[in-house]
């Protein structure tokens, strides 16, 4: 309207009336079907159009303003026709309309959109072969009625003709039926003499066997009884029933007898203190066991309160025990020093044994450090010790 204002010479009154012609449309428009909105806006063009002539013989943008109303008037008919389609393919599903005509709809039919036409064909192509299917169920259900009908038929025949064969064989077959038991029985009967003969011989043997077995069984427990006396006295000779220890301080020896004695000596050593000595192949399998060590690498710092406990287990460290002794006791660190001790499990003559105190704080610091434990500065004196 101000593009209408500013290029054509119309009157006040003149812009007001199509302000009032639009706004009053478009208030029915919002309440009204969509082909009812197609009519009203096509009333509406042709007034305009009508009564301002001007309007379509100029080159301005009131064109623009009639162009949008003819493509609202294009869209409007295009969602008239995609729900007509909506309503065909649901006439189609409720058997209305045949496939052939709702086909000949979509060819017919220009105003649906790409959108809708695409769907629609889709529906339609999986109706079909719904259809199909149940077209295929259909015949294949006829097929298994006919295929038991004949069955059912064939089967009365059948059992009509086994039932005539039977009654004309009944009493034929009841006569063999009968020689045949007999002949049965007879031979049941021989077989049962035979089989008591047989029993009798079996009973017999047994009896002898059974004699033999007990002579064998005493024979056996007499040697066990023997061989357990053998055992218990070598068992006997291999307790240890007293404790010789050396008093070096004394220069004497002292004699202490035990009824059980029980050992931290490790097995290595224990073996060959023992009197009399065991035999060759105890000491040499003693000889190959190997124990794990442990090296302890002491920290003294001025840092304290360092863990919060006295000591924790870590996991993916070079050791795998760390120790605040002033959490155990003040006492056990020098005045105003805190000690931290970490335990490096290892076998001896391994790396880690070998390994000055120095390396072994090398070895340890990082992880120290990313702990928030100790840093390289924190660290006054080092302290070893091996076991």
């Amino acid at each position: 309207l101000t593009a209408i204002k500013k290029k054509i010479s119309l009157t006040e009154d003149e812009i007001k009336i199509i302000q009032r012609q639009i706004a009053t449309t478009e208030k029915q428009l919002e309440a009204e079907d969509p082909k009812k909105r197609i009519k009203n806006l096509t009333l509406l063009l042709n007034k305009i159009t009508k009564n301002n002539k001007q309007l379509v013989d100029s080159e301005i943008k009131t064109k623009d303003a009639i162009t949008n109303i003819q493509l609202l008037i294009t869209k409007l008919k295009t969602k008239e026709a995609d729900k007509q389609a909506d309503l065909k393919f649901a006439a189609l599903n409720r058997g209305r309309i045949s496939e052939e005509e709702f086909a000949q709809f979509l060819i017919n039919n220009d105003k649906i959109t790409i959108e809708k036409r695409k769907q629609l064909e889709e529906d339609f192509a999986e109706f079909k072969k719904g259809k199909q299917k149940e077209l295929k169920d259909l015949a294949i259900a006829a097929a298994f009625e006919i295929a038991n009908a004949v069955a059912a038929a064939v089967s009365t025949v059948q059992r009509r003709q086994i039932d005539k064969e039977l009654s004309e064989n009944l009493e034929k077959n009841q006569i063999i039926l009968e020689q045949e038991l007999d002949a049965a029985d007879a031979k049941f009967k021989a077989v049962q003499a035979i089989r008591n003969e047989f029993d009798a011989e079996i009973d017999a043997l047994d009896m002898e066997q059974a004699e033999i077995r007990k002579a064998n069984l005493e024979t056996e427990i007499e040697e066990a009884k023997l061989a357990k006396d053998d055992e218990l006295a070598a068992e006997k000779q291999r307790e240890l029933d007293r404790i010789i220890l050396n008093e070096k301080r004394a220069a004497r020896q002292k004699e202490i007898d035990a009824d059980y004695v029980i050992s931290t000596i490790p097995l290595t050593l224990l073996v060959k203190m023992l009197k009399p000595k065991p035999p060759a192949d105890i000491l040499d399998s003693a000889d190959k066991l190997d124990y794990r060590s442990l090296v302890v690498l002491g920290m003294a710092t001025e840092k304290q309160n360092i863990l919060g406990c006295s000591y924790m287990y870590l996991l993916d460290r070079p050791f795998n025990r760390i120790s605040e002794m002033n959490e155990f006791s003040p006492q056990t660190s020098p005045p105003g020093e805190n000690i931290i001790v970490v335990e490096i499990p290892c076998l001896r003559d391994s790396a880690a044994w070998t390994a000055s105190k120095e390396e072994l704080f090398d070895m340890c610091i990082g992880s120290l450090a990313e702990d928030g434990f100790l840093g390289p500065g924190d660290v006054k004196r080092l302290f070893l010790a091996k076991a």
